[in-house]
């Protein structure tokens, strides 16, 4: 049985092995015998492959398939053995090596391979998908309204800072001056008012 993995002919086949199947949720129903099964599609088809490199150019065969093996790209799998050949693309993702003694032009060797999908191509979306242009200019304007409120909050901290702003008795001391000029020299109750407000009690 010939493969033809990439550029990599597997002339000499001695097991092929096919693992398939599909995925199924399954859910209990009460008084019901058996399950409720639910198709979710299908994995990946795995392959193992084992085969034997005959002759002078065994090493190369072999070297070339560890290149696939160690190069991770997806490449064309002909071949009947891949059940009904609905296998176009496969990944190597193993391989074992072993060679007989005294036999220096041979080597056996038992490969694995997994079905390569392509993935779904990337929905192509615009910036705001599914939203109406007036509803977006209208969040827009709350951004910008929003922006202005914090600047204005801004500002009102930054007065806050201003020396003297959040004590309304650092100017009592002045006022009680003016109170004295005029009441015509009337102290005593001032000047005791102002000497508490300057920290200090005669």
């Amino acid at each position: 049985m010939a493969v033809q993995l990439g550029s990599v002919a597997l002339d000499h086949l001695s097991d092929v092995a096919v693992r398939d199947a599909v995925r199924l949720a399954r859910y209990d129903v009460p008084a019901m015998a058996g399950d409720l099964l639910q198709p979710l599609g299908r994995p990946a088809v795995d392959l193992v492959l084992q085969g034997s490199f005959f002759g002078s150019d065994a090493a190369q065969q072999l070297a070339e398939l560890r290149t696939v093996l160690r190069g991770g790209d997806p490449v064309d799998l002909l071949a009947d053995a891949a059940g009904d050949g609905y296998v176009a693309k496969v990944v190597v993702a193993g391989l074992d090596v072993w060679q007989r003694s005294g036999d220096v032009e041979r080597f056996d060797y038992r490969v694995v391979l997994v079905e390569y999908v392509e993935p779904p191509a990337a929905p192509a979306l615009g910036a705001l998908p599914g939203i109406d242009a007036s509803l977006a200019q209208e969040a827009v304007g709350y951004l910008d309204d929003v922006q202005d409120a914090i600047w204005q909050i801004s500002q009102l901290v930054s007065l806050t800072q201003l020396a003297g702003f959040g004590d309304p008795t650092t100017k009592a001391p002045r006022m009680l001056t003016d109170y004295q000029a005029a009441g015509g020299g009337q102290t005593e109750p001032a000047s005791g008012l102002r000497d508490v407000l300057e920290g200090g009690v005669s």
